[in-house]
């Protein structure tokens, strides 16, 4: 959710609060309301989030930033750093989601992100937009 705050708070920045809708690339838009549609099918269970954002996965949040890199070029290191983070996250991410445990090393790596990524943050907050 770290890095969907954070992509929220650049495009909303960036591009307004319709940000969504202009700069979110059409495929994952489309994803995003199928996800959103098949939740209005079980009114009775709760919502992911208030914004479109909460209803991406790991790939859909590389699309955003892949697609919209001049936005988030200030803050991150390079295109490749948070998307390859991303990209090893997200296999340990389907194991867990599928009830299966992870290896030591995969808890370790994951864990390197975080703090890489924390690091990030706390290194480029007074840069951020409010």
């Amino acid at each position: 959710n770290s890095v969907r705050e954070f992509i929220g708070r650049v495009m909303s920045a960036v591009h307004g609060k319709d940000w969504w809708d202009n700069k979110a690339p059409a495929y994952v838009r489309g994803k995003v309301k199928e996800r959103q549609d098949n939740e209005e099918q079980n009114p009775w269970h709760g919502k992911r989030g208030a914004h479109a954002i909460y209803y991406t996965d790991l790939a859909h949040l590389k699309r955003i930033l892949n697609a919209n890199w001049q936005d988030f070029s200030d803050y991150l290191p390079s295109q490749t750093w948070l998307t390859q983070k991303l990209d090893e996250t997200e296999h340990s991410r389907n194991i867990i989601a599928h009830n299966n445990p992870l290896l030591e090393k995969d808890m370790r790596r994951i864990e390197l992100f975080l703090s890489d990524w924390q690091d990030q943050m706390k290194k480029i907050s007074p840069a951020l937009p409010s």
